[in-house]
Parts: structure tokens; C-alpha cells; sequence
């Protein structure tokens, strides 16, 4: 894919994406999936189906004060990223057969207390968690990107092939 310009990745933290990671891992639980140690802290606090208000009372106390392990957290990914990420987005064009990026000239990287990492492919953003360090979020990262493109380049194709959505069903 030849000049075609790849998006670039920005690792920020925001407060309605954290709760909405949250909320996917969440959903995650109560379609059986084990809770990770986070999650788990949230349901023994609150119940498998907290409120919002709850979830925001749990951010503001696990992040309370700790605004500089995010900006430490966020810039050395940040910097490592930038670092590969031609590289990266060439690969996966290669490896996915993707014609082009869709448009998408950015993705977010939102950075939250859950260890899992929710994505949006319609809203181009998934996230990272606070408790990996730089070499496991840039592999999180790399996989997360797969999922979005996999849902903008072979999503439909899957469904018009008659695939089991459980095979593709991410």
C-alpha cells in the first residue's frame, strides 16, 4: 500500500473511556468470562451491574492523585510507539490486505485501570491498561488495531460467506 498515509496512533487518558473499558469488561463477566483483578474489586464492591455513578466513585478513588503515573505511563508508550509505528501499520496492511485505512487518519489510545482492553472499530479507539507497562501496551496496541481493521476490512465478508459469527465474532 503505497502512499497511502497510515493513521497515527495518540495514548491519552479520558475519564468517560475508562468507564467505558470498564463497562465492556463488565459485560465480559456476565457472559462468563473471569474477572480480572480490577474487575473483580468493582463487583465485590458493587455488585455485577454497578451504576455509573459507582464506577466514576471507583476511578476517582484509584486515580486520586496519581495524574503523574498517567503522564509517566502515557509518554513513555507514546514515545515508544511513534518509534515503530510506520513499521507497524505497514505490516499489518501487508498481513490483513488492506487497500487503505479507511479514512481513518487516528486512533486513540485511551489508558485505563482495567487490565483488559475494550475497542471501538466505529469509534476508532481502544484501550491500554494502567498496569502493563510499555512493551505489553504497544503488544495490546498492535492487537487492538488488528480487531478495528479486521472489523472495517473483513467483517462484512465474514457475514456475506456464511462464516459462525463465534469464529469472527471478536
Amino acid at each position: 500500500m503505497k502512499n497511502t498515509k497510515h493513521p497515527h496512533v495518540l495514548f491519552q487518558y479520558n475519564r468517560e473511556k475508562d468507564l467505558e473499558n470498564i463497562k465492556i469488561g463488565l459485560e465480559t463477566v456476565l457472559k462468563g468470562r473471569r474477572p480480572d483483578n480490577e474487575l473483580g474489586m468493582i463487583i465485590n464492591q458493587y455488585g455485577n451491574a454497578p451504576s455509573k455513578e459507582d464506577l466514576e466513585k471507583y476511578i476517582s478513588a484509584r486515580w486520586g492523585g496519581k495524574e503523574n503515573i498517567q503522564t509517566l505511563i502515557l509518554s513513555q508508550l507514546q514515545e515508544y510507539w511513534d518509534s515503530i509505528e510506520e513499521k507497524y501499520f505497514f505490516h499489518i496492511a501487508e498481513k490483513m490486505q488492506l487497500n487503505n485505512f479507511f479514512g481513518v487518519e487516528s486512533l486513540n489510545g485511551y489508558l485505563s485501570l482495567r487490565h483488559g482492553s475494550g475497542y471501538s472499530a466505529e469509534e476508532n479507539w481502544f484501550a491500554v491498561s494502567a498496569h502493563q507497562g510499555t512493551l505489553q501496551n504497544t503488544l495490546t496496541t498492535m492487537h487492538e488495531i488488528m480487531h478495528i481493521f479486521f472489523h472495517k476490512n473483513w467483517w462484512d465478508f465474514c457475514e456475506e460467506q456464511g462464516v459462525p459469527k463465534k469464529i469472527y465474532g471478536i
